[in-house]
C-alpha cells in the first residue's frame, strides 16, 4: 500500500494557516488559493511537514455544505504527490462509495 493512502492506517493532515484566509476559505463564497504556513501530514508509516503549500475550496455546489472538500498544491511532490484532495463527503457519511471505488481501482 501507498504510505499515503494505506487503508490501514488514517493519515492525520494538521494545516496553519493566517486566521483571516481560513475564514475567507470555510466560508464557502471562495475558490482561491490560499498560502498554507506550515501543514503535518500524520499517519503510522509517515510524519512529514510541509512548508510549501496553497489550498483552495473544492467543489461547485459543495461549497456551501456544512462540511466541505479541500483541493491543497503542494509546491514540490510528496510521495509522488503534487496535490491532495480532502473530500468532505457531506452526502456519503460512511465514505462506503469512496471507499469501494478505491479498492475497485486498486484490484486492475
Amino acid at each position: 500500500d501507498h504510505p499515503l493512502f494505506n487503508v490501514n492506517s488514517i493519515t492525520q493532515i494538521h494545516i496553519e494557516m493566517d486566521s483571516s484566509d481560513l475564514r475567507s476559505l470555510t466560508s464557502g463564497s471562495s475558490k482561491y488559493m490560499f498560502n498554507i504556513s506550515k501543514m503535518l501530514i500524520h499517519n503510522e508509516n509517515i510524519s512529514e511537514v510541509i512548508t510549501n503549500a496553497t489550498i483552495k475550496g473544492s467543489g461547485a455546489l459543495s461549497l456551501s455544505f456544512a462540511k466541505k472538500s479541500f483541493k491543497i498544491e503542494l509546491e514540490s511532490k510528496f510521495l509522488q504527490q503534487k496535490k491532495l484532495k480532502l473530500k468532505g463527503e457531506a452526502i456519503d457519511f460512511s465514505f462506503v462509495k469512496e471507499a469501494t471505488s478505491t479498492a475497485l481501482y486498486r484490484s486492475w
